[in-house]
This record gives structure tokens, sequence and C-alpha cells, in this order.
């Protein structure tokens, strides 16, 4: 086995279209967070103003995304490893 070094990485960085596919995922990754950070601040502006009608509302559908996977877990792990006869148990136990 003879040692490369990094020979690999080095034709890696020479071949154009490797260049250009990561030319076009730097460019898209930064388009996403660009465009994420334009509309989160512009929400955040709009739902801090005095006149909103229902703003505790638009609020509480905002926080939605964060909060939903986090029940769905509990929920799914509580189902895991509730205490049912062996024929509906998805797991096996110990009792």
């Amino acid at each position: 086995m003879t040692w490369i070094g990094l020979t690999n990485y080095t034709a890696l960085l020479n071949d154009a279209l490797f260049m250009k596919a990561f030319g076009i995922t730097v460019a898209f990754t930064a388009a996403a967070i660009l465009g994420k950070l334009i509309i989160g601040l512009t929400m955040a502006a709009v739902l801090n103003q005095e006149y909103l009608p229902a703003k505790n509302i638009f609020r509480g559908i905002m926080f939605l995304p964060w909060a939903v996977p986090a029940v769905v877990t509990a929920y799914v792990w509580r189902f895991l490893f509730a205490r049912r006869d062996r024929s509906t148990a998805p797991l096996p136990s110990s009792a």
C-alpha cells in the first residue's frame, strides 16, 4: 500500500465539474439562508407592531412549527414504551 497524501483532494479541486457543483451548492445555500433571514426578520417586525389585531394568535401560529415535533416525539416514545399485552407491543417487554 502506498501513501498518496492529499492527491485525491488535489484532483477533486482541479476537476471543473466538481467546482461547478460546489459553486451551485454554495449559491443555493447562501440564497436559502438569506431568504429565511429576510422572511424571519420581516415577520418578526410585523408581529412586533402595536396595531396588529390578534397579535398573540399569530405569534402562537408562528410557535407551532417549533413545538409540534417535540410533542409528537414525546407521544411516539410514550407509545413505544407503553405496557400492553404481547400481541400488540411493538417492542418485546421484559415482564
